[in-house]
């Protein structure tokens, strides 16, 4: 299948996307910012899709690695992810689509 460079900052969202990549058959190689990804984009030629985060600690967030991956990569998918969390008065009955919330008439 294709390898995928995966760019996550949060340790338990890289493991789990890599796993389910890594279950769909493809080659995953992992990096935990956007500084570590450039220097795996210098290490490896043969790269068929990036997946990054947008907001990450460090120089380069997901948004300029993607340009950068896209120098090289000119026909390969970028696929950019980010993680919003939501403030529990904008949905005061847990999160959105539990069985509470959708039961309560004041949310």
């Amino acid at each position: 299948m294709a390898r995928i460079l995966l760019v996550e900052d949060e340790e338990e969202i890289r493991s789990m996307l890599a796993e389910v990549l890594a279950d769909a058959g493809h080659e995953v190689v992992e990096a935990e910012s956007g500084d570590a990804a450039a220097l795996i984009l210098d290490q490896f030629d043969n790269l068929d899709a990036l997946v990054t985060e947008v907001h990450m600690p460090g120089r380069l967030n997901g948004l300029g690695l993607g340009r950068r991956f896209r120098e090289r990569h000119a026909l390969s998918p970028i696929l950019y992810v980010t993680v919003v969390q939501m403030r529990s008065e904008i949905f005061p009955c847990g999160r959105l689509g539990t069985s509470p919330c959708s039961s309560r008439a004041d949310c």
